[in-house]
């Protein structure tokens, strides 16, 4: 397995890898089963992006069931709702036919599984699967893997073994953050921290990706979305995070969502002009941006997380939940006390 090991050390992102490593894997060993897919594999091969490349693997399941496995793998790039509409209209799904989407890197993170999860089960009812890195490594664990009948198994063993360790490696990019200076954080860091804030606050509803732009682009995340009317005008107000770790960019956001309609074209500045009057949004060192933006999302006001200049990154980052309890409080709070 050195030649695996080598490539996966040199390009551990690139999906067509994971492809050449999980085709042989869905194939020769009880993989489908232990992820909750029925059936068993009807030959020793596999389709390579069939249906004009709608999917990145096809297995075609024995009788008397038969049918496809459609498989797609994602490993940093996200998953969208488009994509997956138009994969379930490319292919036109016998009753047989099952669904396998595995989100393997940043994809995990990125993806808005919920809504992903809706479309296919509305679709497909109960013939889909959509795992994780976590859900693979799981799978590949169990001591009874193997089918224990093919000349090959023992290949198949070290093939298995072999993309275990790398799966690990994988996951290791989003666990790392707390001992690395923010300077030296990319993707991984950023969103592994994202998900360590939203599992020590309980946060339910959490997005993340990255979000380019014309000052360079960041990581980001949001949060606690609460619709509020000022005046007539109806609109949402929102926490986010953004991460620029190459400028040393870390900030806590308050956001609005703004309709797109000119009675609202002052919703900004004045939200920012109550935000930053609000005694609780001081004590927490909120500042109006230098030039407010314009467009649907808007930062109203910000906080540096100092995690840019922190002597101690383990202790900065240990400090941030309590900054975002105490601003969730203050955004959740009913509309008429927090901007009327």
């Amino acid at each position: 397995m050195a030649a695996i090991d080598l490539l996966f050390d040199v390009k551990k992102e690139s999906e067509r890898l994971h492809q050449l490593v999980l085709g042989p894997l869905l194939i020769r060993t009880r993989l489908l089963e232990k992820l909750g897919i029925g059936g068993v594999p009807a030959r020793e091969d596999f389709q390579w992006e069939p249906r004009g490349r709608s999917f990145d693997l096809a297995v075609e399941l024995s009788e008397p069931e038969g049918g496809h496995v459609w498989v797609e793998i994602k490993v940093d790039a996200s998953l969208t709702d488009g994509q997956v509409k138009s994969q379930v209209s490319a292919v036109k799904p016998a009753a047989a036919d099952k669904f396998l989407y595995m989100l393997l890197g940043h994809a995990g993170y990125t993806t808005d599984v919920a809504e992903i999860e809706a479309i296919l089960k509305q679709r497909l009812a109960e013939h889909y699967r959509v795992v994780t890195a976590s859900d693979l490594r799981r799978a590949l664990e169990q001591p009874d893997l193997l089918l224990g009948t093919g000349e090959h198994d023992r290949d198949v063993r070290d093939l298995a073994s072999a993309y275990l360790n790398w799966l690990r490696v994988l996951q290791d990019r989003h666990r790392r953050f707390s001992g690395r200076a923010l300077r030296d954080w990319d993707g991984g860091d950023c969103f592994g921290f994202f998900d360590w804030c939203r599992e020590q606050l309980c946060i339910g509803d959490m997005g993340m990706g990255y979000v380019a732009n014309p000052a360079g682009g960041f990581f980001g995340a949001w949060w606690d979305w609460h619709e509020v009317k000022l005046k007539r005008d109806k609109f949402c107000i929102y926490l986010q995070f953004e991460f620029a770790p190459w400028s040393s960019r870390n900030l806590l956001c308050v956001k609005v969502e703004v309709p797109d309609r000119p009675s609202c074209a002052r919703v900004p500045e004045e939200v920012a002009a109550r935000v930053l009057k609000d005694p609780d949004w001081a004590a927490l060192g909120i500042r109006r941006p230098q030039r407010m933006g314009f467009g649907t999302y808007v930062t109203v006001a910000a906080v540096s997380l100092g995690l840019e200049s922190a002597a101690d990154i383990e202790e900065a980052i240990r400090a941030v939940p309590d900054v975002l309890r105490k601003s969730r409080a203050i955004v959740a709070k009913p509309a008429n006390s927090l901007i009327a």
